[in-house]
């Protein structure tokens, strides 16, 4: 007897549009869990391309519970559930990084993570608790420049022993928090970030720099080249250009620098 194939059930997944500044941006829950699509996640910034996973696990940055894809179907509040598609999930926590990293480079990624402030992830979760938790979709109130949430005008004072001055101290330095936020987060019972850990951020911005100087020197050697083959073309002799040589050298010398400084603290870091 011919047995029924049975048909694997696709996820409901609720789906909700937040707003940061002018942007509008579509989070998705699943298991008590935000992620943001892929695209969506670069279609915030005017990026075409998806490559946010790719990138981060370059960096050696990510991290996720959810899986590489996901076949669900969205819906919203009182409206019927869209068709079923596939989706390369990001946690909302993976997406607020990239955007603070791409902003380095992106105007759009910068405009986002100015208007979320200075507790920008914690903002950005912020955003998706209202959203859910909210019975009208629209509108939500953006973040914007002259309304900033994260503005702290009120002190609390308390008293500690050196002891546990000493500790509280330690365990803010461990997730690179100050302790006025380290303090504020376990109090309220937030999550603690998982922030670039200082030699990675530094070498980051090291190597960036390295490969503006790198594509500076290799514009320098293509003209140099294109200079010589002309010479050699015309039968004429080839007329050394010391200025750009010596540029370039000193080019090639700092970048060699620079890469020392990176290989030097990795050498120096401690044993784990």
């Amino acid at each position: 007897m011919k047995q029924k194939r049975q048909h694997k059930s696709i996820p409901l997944v609720p789906c909700q549009l937040i707003k940061i500044g002018e942007r509008h941006i579509e989070i998705c829950q699943l298991e008590n869990e935000y992620f943001i699509s892929q695209t969506q996640v670069e279609q915030a910034i005017d990026k075409t391309d998806s490559t946010v996973r790719y990138y981060l696990e370059r960096q050696q940055l990510w991290h996720s519970t959810l899986p590489d894809s996901l076949t669900i179907k969205k819906y919203k509040p009182n409206q019927q559930p869209d068709q079923s598609r596939t989706v390369k999930p990001i946690p909302l926590e993976m997406a607020y990084l990239y955007w603070q990293i791409i902003a380095q480079k992106r105007s759009q990624a910068k405009a986002i993570i100015e208007c979320l402030g200075q507790d920008g992830f914690e903002q950005l979760k912020k955003l998706a608790d209202i959203a859910f938790n909210s019975l009208s979709i629209y509108p939500i109130t953006p973040i914007t420049s002259h309304q900033n949430p994260t503005n702290k005008s009120n002190h609390i004072h308390i008293r500690l022993t050196d002891f546990d001055y000493t500790q509280i101290k330690n365990l803010a330095q461990q997730v690179n928090l100050n302790m006025s936020d380290f303090m504020r987060r376990a109090a309220l019972k937030r999550t603690m970030p998982n922030p670039i850990p200082a030699l990675d951020l530094q070498s980051y911005q090291v190597l960036c720099e390295i490969n503006g100087k790198l594509q500076q020197a290799g514009n320098n050697l293509d003209r140099i080249a294109k200079a010589c083959n002309t010479s050699m073309l015309l039968g004429e002799s080839v007329a050394a250009n010391h200025q750009l040589l010596e540029s370039t050298r000193q080019i090639l010398k700092e970048n060699q620098t620079l890469v020392q400084t990176i290989v030097a603290a990795v050498i120096n870091l401690p044993a784990a």
